[in-house]
């Protein structure tokens, strides 16, 4: 009995220790949140329209003009001021990510904009949304098939407080906010930049992802902690109760139905080194939302 008392203790050790590990995983940041009264509207609204696409869409790539806007508080690279290399290495994986879609990005400018205020503080939270609008209005090019990269600090405020890496729009909400229209990202999490474990520009995957009509792959919103529903509107990818921390080599929150979570998904929450793929499901939505809403 008391040998197995200690065995018991033991284990529960361990158990404890795994959970501590686990909770001390570094956690992805994204702002691109939707309500589940939101995403029913949406996806209503895309049914709608997306009988009207072709029955076949040419397999073209297609080449997005993008524009880096680096939002500096100093010209240092502390202060935000990222460098030609970064942004370089930063395109190329985000193209690596693409890969496999219709779509490549090309550089056509890249903008630098001293505003310590933009720097510190725009974002999608109240404290900084009138210097996220601002920023906009002055920077963003382009029309519904441009693609605008925003690098701040997030250094004060809510989305320092709330640790946020990056949020972006999604292709139905260019019709009613096309001034809105992008993806804003921490500075650091660029190839290269000093955000540990976020630092191979999977942030910019991950957020431009949602810009071409992707969803995360775990449940949100009412379905938060749940199996049940679709999370993503794709098929492909499995069940997923709650987002991925850290790089696990396998999790699974949703034991009872088929498939490990897809922990190296660009749209799940894991760090940059376990992010691999889109899913052929994803890459079919990708390609209708664009053609829908984007008109490419």
């Amino acid at each position: 009995m008391i040998a197995l008392n200690v065995l018991v203790l033991a284990l529960s050790a361990v158990s404890a220790i795994g959970s501590e590990l686990a909770s001390r995983a570094p956690k992805r940041g994204c702002g691109t949140e939707i309500s589940p009264a939101q995403k029913d509207a949406v996806e209503a609204d895309f049914a709608a329209r997306r009988t009207a696409l072709p029955k076949k869409l040419t397999a073209a790539i297609v080449t997005i003009p993008t524009y880096y806007h680096v939002v500096r508080r100093g010209t240092t690279l502390s202060g935000g001021d990222v460098p030609d290399s970064q942004i370089t290495a930063q395109m190329a994986a985000l193209n690596a990510a693409f890969a496999n879609t219709s779509y490549t990005f090309e550089l056509v400018n890249t903008t630098r904009t001293t505003n310590t205020n933009w720097f510190q503080r725009a974002s999608l939270y109240s404290d900084g949304l009138s210097n996220q609008n601002a920023m906009k209005a002055a920077l963003r090019r382009g029309d519904a098939g441009t693609l605008n990269l925003y690098s701040v600090g997030f250094t004060s405020g809510s989305a320092a407080s709330n640790g946020l890496l990056g949020y972006a729009t999604f292709p139905s909400s260019y019709e009613d906010a096309p001034q809105d229209d992008g993806v804003v990202f921490l500075y650091s999490t660029v190839p290269g930049g000093s955000t540990a474990s976020f630092n191979l520009g999977g942030t910019v995957q991950h957020e431009v992802g949602h810009w071409a009509g992707l969803y995360h792959t775990f449940n949100e919103g009412d379905l938060q902690g749940t199996c049940n529903g679709s999370s993503d509107e794709v098929d492909d990818t499995p069940a997923q109760r709650s987002p991925t921390s850290g790089c696990p080599a396998r999790a699974d929150t949703c034991p009872s139905l088929p498939g490990d979570d897809p922990i190296h998904n660009y749209m799940d929450y894991s760090t940059d080194v376990c992010y691999t793929n889109f899913t052929p499901g994803q890459v079919a939505r990708i390609s209708a939302q664009m053609g829908v809403y984007r008109g490419i």
